[in-house]
Order: structure tokens, then sequence, then C-alpha cells
């Protein structure tokens, strides 16, 4: 019988880089698919849904019948990008103050324009804006009613 010079912790390295080189020829031979994004223009990821609604001006007063302010919105991603192309919608709680269109759809710098048109009596009332889940609202105020009431 012969003795051997190997001994037990050769074994196990020996073990250890017999499995670790098995696994590096498994994965060799297994075919990896990356799923293909569309890229934007410039380079960017494309935009997502709507995250974030910026309402500018933050509330409207308007003084009469037929008084017209124009609000802007602007539709961002959660990356605060612009979304183009984007439906906006409005509503208003209370139409004996002022009007406004249902829906406009955002240009390419993800602006979307509404004009508010006083009438009716002095009064308040508020104005949601609405993109896909996201939505914020605005005061409107009448002249001769602010914050506090009847002025």
């Amino acid at each position: 019988m012969k003795c051997s010079n190997t001994t037990i912790p050769d074994v196990r390295n020996h073990l250890w880089c017999a499995v670790f080189a098995s696994m590096v020829f498994l994965s060799s031979c297994v075919e990896y698919s990356v799923p293909s994004v569309p890229s934007a223009p410039g380079g960017q990821l494309p935009a997502t849904g709507p995250a974030f609604l910026e309402v500018s001006p933050w509330a409207v007063e308007v003084t009469g019948s037929g008084d017209t302010e124009v609000v802007f919105v602007k539709v961002m991603d959660s990356n605060k990008r612009p979304i183009p192309d984007q439906t906006v919608s409005a509503t208003i709680e209370d139409t004996s103050v002022a009007t406004i269109e249902e829906h406009e759809v955002t240009n390419e710098k993800g602006l979307a324009r509404f004009t508010v048109t006083g009438i009716g009596m002095p009064t308040f009332t508020k104005l949601t804006f609405t993109a896909g889940s996201v939505s914020t609202k605005i005061d409107v105020w009448k002249m001769g009613y602010g914050p506090y009431g009847r002025e």
C-alpha cells in the first residue's frame, strides 16, 4: 500500500475548484436575453406615466362675469421629466362660480393650458386637475369673496 501526500484540506480545495469550474461552464452554456427598452430622443429612457402635476398659478381670482384667467398644468413622470401628449382633465366643484374646459392635451414641454371664465355671484370653489391616477386641486375665488368669506 502506497502512502499519499494529499491532505484533507487539499482535497477540499480541489473539490471547490471543480465545483467552481463546472458552474462557470454551465453559466456560459445558458443563453440570456435582455428585453429591449425603446429609447426616447436624446438617449433618455421613455417617460413613465404621470407622477407629478405642477399647477401655475396655485389659486385663481376672477373679477366678474366673462373675466378669464389662464392656468397651466405641467405633467411630469417620476423623474420630473415633462410628459407630452398627456390628457389632463379639469373639473370644477361649483359651476356657478366659473367654467373651464373639460380636458386638454399637454404640448412637447408637458404643459396643458386651461382658461377659467368667471360667472355668477361672489363665492369660492375648488378646481381639480387629473392626469392618469394623479390629481391636484386649486382654489377659484370670485371677486368679492376671499379666504375669510365675503369681503
